[in-house]
């Protein structure tokens, strides 16, 4: 069964997901045969093999077949758990994995208990100091801050993302220029909750979080160009929502000037259509009272909009 299932990862770690699954199941059959003559033997083990065939069922888009792989993992490392906890990391990982896969099938409500399930877990396996599981718990708070989010529960939203964002300022403060990233998603995410709940100024404060640290993150990832432009845009909306036509068009500005370098430095993404974004900027320019701005900024528009009409013919 030992050499079904390493057999499997490396299956999996070349794309061939059809015979990882194989591979799997004969590791998994195996397991279960030895369990009638050896009960509670190799336990551990099976739940790590219907773990990872929940894994490569998912990526060949087999969604019963995933979940259910998943909830026979969970169920044994369930029953693991309740008489050792260091069972805890499988486990919650398990409940990660299942919510992940029923969010991609639109089940969002259970997406959330899943999550809430791997949150509880990874509280417990938490101490009062940074460790190993803290950076495995802000994601699982992100995680469910998102989905929150999805079902316009804002005010939960929010509290789970504050978490989120509360044990990744800590790992930032002590191991610097490793989670800006996380970090930096689960700002995003808070500025969103706020902006719904009618706090734009703390939607605006959230986003400007995600922007320096996007910018930090931008020399060394260009491919982040594409998001921090969408952070400048999302700055954009939100100062215009607080009366500031100024800031939001210096704003939706540097979303352009950021998209436009990274279109220079990625050929390949230079079909990027931002001709609205000039439409919008024509516009606040057109508020401010500046005409040639304006002018010059629907005229661009306009040119991309008759680039991008060239190419689909």
């Amino acid at each position: 069964s030992t050499v079904y299932f390493g057999y499997a990862d490396f299956l999996n770690g070349q794309g061939e997901h059809e015979g990882a699954v194989k591979a799997q199941k004969k590791s998994i059959l195996i397991r279960e045969d030895f369990q009638t003559t050896n009960p509670g033997k190799e336990e551990k083990e099976l739940g790590f093999s219907y773990h990872n065939l929940g894994f490569y069922l998912d990526k060949l888009g087999d969604d019963n077949g995933a979940k259910e792989a998943y909830e026979k993992a969970i169920n044994i490392r369930e029953g693991l758990y309740a008489t050792d906890s260091s069972h805890g990391e499988a486990l919650s990982s398990s409940y990660n994995n299942l919510s992940s896969h029923l969010h991609s099938l639109g089940e969002i409500k259970a997406a959330v208990a899943a999550v809430e399930k791997a949150v509880a877990i990874r509280k417990q396996l938490c101490g009062p100091q940074l460790g190993e599981h803290d950076g495995d718990l802000a994601y699982s708070y992100s995680t469910l801050g998102f989905y929150l989010n999805k079902l316009d529960e804002y005010e939960a939203a929010k509290e789970a993302i504050g978490k989120s964002i509360e044990i990744r300022e800590r790992m930032q403060e002590a191991h610097v220029g490793t989670h800006e990233n996380a970090l930096a998603s689960s700002y995003h995410n808070l500025s969103y909750s706020l902006n719904e709940l009618g706090d734009t100024a703390g939607a605006k404060s959230a986003i400007l979080k995600v922007i320096e640290l996007q910018e930090q993150l931008i020399e060394n990832s260009p491919g982040l160009h594409k998001e921090l432009a969408s952070s400048y845009n999302k700055l954009g909306i939100y100062l215009r929502q607080l009366g500031d036509e100024e800031g939001a068009r210096n704003a939706l500005a540097k979303s352009i000037e950021t998209i436009e370098k990274f279109q220079s430095i990625q050929p390949g993404e230079k079909d990027v259509d931002i001709s609205g974004f000039y439409q919008e900027l024509a516009g606040l320019c057109g508020n401010l009272g500046d005409s040639s701005q304006a002018k010059e900024a629907m005229e661009k528009a306009i040119a991309l909009m008759e680039k991008m009409q060239t190419k689909m013919l």
